[in-house]
């Protein structure tokens, strides 16, 4: 019996240590985390982007479907660091809202709710704000919205909340707006040099008066003197590339010749008709009001009923030719009429050398060279980007 209980004693030990060993072998469970992949750095995407007015248009028919119709709404403010974009947009978002047969307060009843709290269209109304004011207004739902840059992409954010009166609840939409010289106008010239440039082109009228200094050369009867103004009127067009502009003009109008000949006399105030093509390089800067200097060729043909009575034999009748070659400087100014649209202005100043050849002529005396003379152009037209 001894023997029988040692034995099985024995045996539980040599179970519990023969155990103890088989579980001390076997390995903790591992748990194999996928190692999280880091995309390499590189540029980001540029977020789509649309016109000022495309996302005027955007937004008020996404926060239109949260509105009823039968509802009052009031555009209080868009917050902005231009006071000037800022109206711009709640007048914009006021007209899109209009557009869509909503009831809008008034921009007076507005401009009077904000003052009585101390703000103004640019400024940046919180939940508990825009409540108060709809209900200073008596409106079931109020705009509100941040218009801002977002430096990575050039591009500006315009966002619009709508915030429903009795209970608090808002709702807010995004839309990215293009940079460009419209914007910059709004956000009252900032950042100018940074503003991306879109060519552009237009066309318009051109008033040109010049004198093309004297010319003087030797025909067979003596020495052919001559000095003549000319006073023009007609298009021009243009194309604008950054900071050069191409301009093309074609016009015409009355020259006034004032002619001598050694030993023949001289006529005066003989007025004659002329018309030139005129074919401009400027230089100009990025800004709303820019400076420009180049260079251009004219190019025209007039008729010299002076010299016909001065030296008849010579002359013979018919039209002559001649070429100014000019040193343009000046100043230019943009009026934005629209996103796309723009009244330019161009004054220039001038200083013109010019040559003529007298038809019957040409073959014994290819021309006479002026002194130099000067004149001043003035050109405006409706351009579109």
């Amino acid at each position: 019996m001894k023997k029988m209980l040692f034995l099985s004693g024995m045996l539980v030990c040599i179970l519990a240590f023969g155990m103890k060993t088989v579980y001390a072998q076997v390995p903790p469970p591992v748990i194999i985390i996928p190692p999280v992949i880091v995309p390499p750095p590189g540029p980001s995407i540029p977020p789509p982007v649309a016109t000022l007015n495309d996302t005027v248009r955007n937004l008020a028919s996404l926060l239109s479907a949260d509105i009823g119709r039968a509802n009052r709404i009031a555009v209080v403010a868009i917050h902005s660091s231009s006071a000037r974009m800022s109206d711009h947009l709640v007048n914009e978002m006021n007209m899109a809202f209009l557009g869509q047969g909503f009831i809008v307060d008034g921009r007076n009843r507005v401009d009077m709710a904000l003052q009585g709290r101390g703000l103004q269209s640019s400024s940046l109304i919180n939940e508990a704000a825009a409540q108060a004011i709809g209900n200073d207004l008596g409106s079931q739902f109020v705009i509100t919205g941040t218009f801002e840059p977002l430096h990575e992409f050039d591009f500006f954010q315009f966002t619009a909340t709508i915030t429903e009166v009795e209970t608090g609840a808002q709702r807010s939409y995004a839309g990215n707006v293009r940079n460009n010289a419209h914007i910059s106008s709004l956000m009252d010239g900032r950042r100018p040099s940074e503003q991306p440039h879109i060519p552009s082109m237009g066309f318009g009228l051109i008033f040109d008066w010049g004198r093309l200094g004297t010319l003087e050369g030797p025909i067979p009867e003596g020495t052919l003197t001559a000095d003549f103004n000319t006073t023009g009127f007609g298009g021009w067009f243009w194309g604008d590339f950054g900071i050069t502009i191409m301009t093309v003009g074609f016009y015409g109008g009355s020259i006034n010749l004032n002619e001598s000949v050694t030993g023949l006399g001289s006529a005066s105030g003989r007025d004659g008709s002329f018309f030139i093509a005129d074919f401009n390089l400027l230089f100009r800067s990025r800004t709303a009001f820019f400076p420009l200097v180049g260079g251009g060729l004219a190019l025209g043909t007039f008729w010299d009923s002076t010299l016909n009575e001065i030296a008849p034999q010579t002359a013979g009748g018919g039209n002559d030719s001649f070429g100014s070659f000019r040193l343009l400087f000046g100043l230019g100014g943009d009026a934005g009429i629209s996103e796309n649209w723009f009244f330019r202005t161009k004054v220039l100043g001038s200083f013109r050398f010019a040559s003529t050849s007298h038809s019957n002529i040409v073959e014994r005396n290819p021309g006479f060279s002026s002194s130099g003379g000067f004149g001043i152009t003035v050109m405006m037209g409706f351009g579109i980007r």
